[in-house]
């Protein structure tokens, strides 16, 4: 959250758009890398901190990745698709929507939730997927985590003509 009000301090709301196409390369370079490649232990070093507080800021680290990428979803209208797929194709992405985590399940079907929003064809090969993991959770009692669910199912029912 300091991150977001800081980058929204920096930049006037005009020109954050223009900012992050500006830096798009470098930008989903980060959030790939957050997102599939590093773990607790690949961040952390051992004499700083337990391994507890490691998991910690792993989690953080991909609750951040993850509400960036919305972020960029909502700012930037014409996403290069292919930018996109790259995460869709990982394994490791999709593993965060069954994390022990709810902060870190949230903002996965955040995600989800953006990507149905904006780029809904993209999810098409992983359509039955989504709906066995959003209807899985629907009784779920984290009101957050509740919400993205909700959120996923209007989306879903609106973007799909075979409902």
């Amino acid at each position: 959250m300091l991150a977001l009000l800081s980058f929204k301090d920096s930049f006037p709301p005009n020109k954050i758009t223009d900012v992050l196409k500006f830096s798009k390369t470098e930008f989903f370079e980060f959030i790939l890398k957050n997102l599939t490649y590093h773990t607790a232990t690949t961040l952390n070093t051992p004499v700083k901190c337990t391994p507890e507080e490691a998991e910690i800021k792993y989690q953080r680290l991909v609750i951040c990745s993850l509400k960036s990428l919305v972020f960029y979803l909502d700012k930037v209208k014409d996403v290069d698709e292919s930018d996109l797929v790259i995460f869709l194709e990982n394994p490791k992405f999709w593993s965060y929507s069954k994390s022990k985590d709810p902060h870190v399940k949230s903002a996965w079907f955040l995600n989800i939730q953006s990507i149905l929003e904006h780029y809904p064809h993209l999810l098409e090969p992983y359509k039955s997927k989504i709906f066995s993991l959003v209807f899985n959770l629907i009784t779920d009692s984290n009101l957050k985590l509740l919400g993205n669910i909700w959120g996923c199912i209007l989306l879903l029912q609106q973007k799909n003509s075979d409902w």
